[in-house]
């Protein structure tokens, strides 16, 4: 079978050339869209939407204002009419019958000599405060109490010295021995003499005569030995059992039936130190504070410090803190008020002026 000629095949679509009359135009045998396609609307339509939201934030916005109302009318009160209220007499005060109007007076016994005993057991001398005591319910009725000379002796004790000897009457083997007898002291003279309840306080001790004076009552000399007494504060007297040919003396205790009056021990409940460079003397005491409701309590202490007062000048501000020159006590918090130079409301001084109505409150650790 021969070949068939080259010139006998179609003609290429691609090798040919296009005529003079023909336009040179794409070929649309690839290309599926056969016409153009038309331009869309959104690019225009978000292009207007984003101008008018970049614009809007720019524009200046009115502040919100109420609108306006008319004044409210002044409510009118009618006048009640009233009368006067009797004011009533204040009502007796019932301490003011025990309230002193004055200091009362003491009057301490003058050094004397007085022989008590025999049918003058109850009797008291003139100014002469010690007497015979009714003997306890076990002595006999038949056992007369002996008589026994009392004398007050001249002491710069406080409160008051007596000698009790045998009296007069007293044979002299009798004499040479102990023998008791109760004495009733009346120190109502002397009862508010001191302060903490003084007359409360009394009982009586026995001395030893080297005890009577300061000069003479050493460590060397015996201390005073306390005797049983019983003291009457509504009476003001105090009764005890003696012996003769002793010397005693009533003085007060530090406690007594109104209360313990005796020095409270103190405890090492602060903190010093001493800085050996620069000489400096620290004091700090820790403050007790009531717990809160949640269980904490704040923290307070005041503190002293010798060199928080050195260098100060006329130059300086000198004024000492709220507690005291060296010392400070920050309780943990301050309120605090600002000033300002008066020269600025034209006044012509160097002073400072209220700022206004200001003040700034500060809390510790907060």
């Amino acid at each position: 079978m021969d070949l068939p000629d080259e010139l006998d095949l179609p003609e290429s679509r691609w090798n040919r050339f296009p005529t003079a009359a023909e336009p040179d135009l794409p070929d649309p045998s690839w290309n599926r869209f056969q016409e153009p396609k038309p331009p869309s609307p959104w690019p225009r339509r978000l292009a207007a939407a984003l101008s008018v939201a970049l614009v809007v934030p720019l524009t200046y916005a009115m502040p919100a204002q109420a609108a306006s109302r008319p004044a409210p009318s002044t409510q009118q009160e009618t006048p009640v009419p009233g009368t006067r209220v009797p004011v009533q007499p204040a009502a007796a005060d019932p301490a003011q019958k025990q309230a002193w109007q004055a200091p009362p007076a003491v009057t301490w016994p003058q050094p004397q000599k007085a022989e008590l005993g025999g049918a003058t057991a109850r009797t008291l001398a003139a100014g002469f405060p010690v007497r015979l005591a009714p003997q306890q319910a076990k002595t006999t009725a038949a056992a007369e109490p002996e008589p026994v000379t009392v004398e007050l002796l001249d002491t710069d004790r406080l409160g008051l010295a007596m000698r009790v000897s045998p009296g007069q009457g007293v044979a002299a083997a009798s004499a040479k021995a102990e023998r008791k007898t109760r004495l009733e002291i009346d120190y109502s003279g002397f009862r508010y003499a001191f302060g903490g309840d003084y007359g409360a306080r009394l009982r009586l001790v026995k001395l030893a005569e080297c005890g009577l004076k300061a000069a003479t009552a050493t460590a060397a000399c015996p201390q005073p030995e306390p005797v049983t007494s019983r003291n009457d504060p509504k009476n003001g007297t105090l009764t005890a059992e003696v012996t003769t040919g002793a010397v005693y003396a009533v003085t007060a205790a530090a406690s007594g039936q109104s209360g313990d009056h005796s020095a409270t021990s103190l405890a090492p409940s602060a903190d010093w130190s001493v800085g050996a460079q620069t000489g400096d003397f620290t004091w700090s005491y820790e403050l007790r504070t009531p717990p809160s409701l949640g269980g904490d309590e704040p923290e307070l202490s005041l503190g002293y410090s010798s060199q928080s007062v050195d260098g100060r000048t006329a130059s300086t501000n000198n004024q000492a803190s709220w507690a005291g020159e060296g010392f400070e006590l920050n309780p943990g918090g301050y309120v605090e008020r600002k000033y300002k130079s008066c020269m600025i409301d034209g006044k012509k001084t160097g002073d400072l002026c209220w700022d206004q109505d200001n003040a700034v409150m500060s809390l510790g650790d907060s």
